[in-house]
């Protein structure tokens, strides 16, 4: 992964990756492929509870109420940021 640009030509100013919203690759795949990452290292922790018959903390990562709500979570602030980057350079 290289790291992010911003790069003026002529009258533009490009980003890399790209900040538009839904081109892969782009800033908020990077994003999500780091918050998911996140919930991956759960798989890392044991649990201490042996009675919950769950071995470690990733089992049911991102489909509870909680955990998908921070996943969500993370995706307004982002978007709230490159608005504003962006706006900048117009």
């Amino acid at each position: 992964m290289s790291l992010p640009q911003m790069e003026l030509q002529g009258a533009d100013v490009l980003f890399s990756p790209s900040l538009d919203y839904g081109v892969a690759d782009g800033f908020y795949d990077l994003i999500d492929g780091l918050v998911g990452d996140i919930y991956k290292q759960a798989s890392q922790v044991n649990r201490l509870a042996s009675h919950s018959g769950q071995e470690h903390y990733q089992v049911g990562q991102g489909t509870t109420p909680y955990s998908s709500a921070v996943h969500t979570g993370c995706g307004a602030p982002c978007r709230r940021h490159v608005n504003n980057g962006t706006h900048c350079c117009k």
